[in-house]
């Protein structure tokens, strides 16, 4: 219930052939929420999410590479900190990772 849309791209068949035995189990609201895109996902891909915010790599227009968003590297030292430390339910969230850098 977390997940506003998921988008797969550049799928492979065999996962077409797991969607389409998965997907009837999940519940219709979940199932709304992911859009499985083949080879020829840049047009689809656009309408669903703004250009602007979408990577070139993606065929949107943002200038930030795939894998430097400050949301991703937040999450990557997050990430990083909790593979050195051990895992901690006491440790700062997520969402306190981001420190304004990137």
């Amino acid at each position: 219930e977390r997940v506003w849309r998921t988008i797969v791209i550049n799928a492979p068949a065999a996962f077409g052939v797991v969607w389409s035995i998965v997907s009837p189990l999940l519940e219709p609201q979940v199932r709304a929420k992911v859009t499985v895109l083949r080879s020829d996902y840049a047009s689809t891909l656009r309408e669903l999410v703004d250009p602007a915010s979408l990577p070139k790599a993606f065929g949107g227009d943002d200038e930030c590479a795939v894998g430097e968003a400050p949301e991703e590297l937040a999450l990557k030292r997050w990430v990083a900190e909790r593979c050195s430390q051990g895992l901690d339910d006491s440790s700062p969230s997520l969402g306190d990772a981001s420190d304004g850098e990137g």
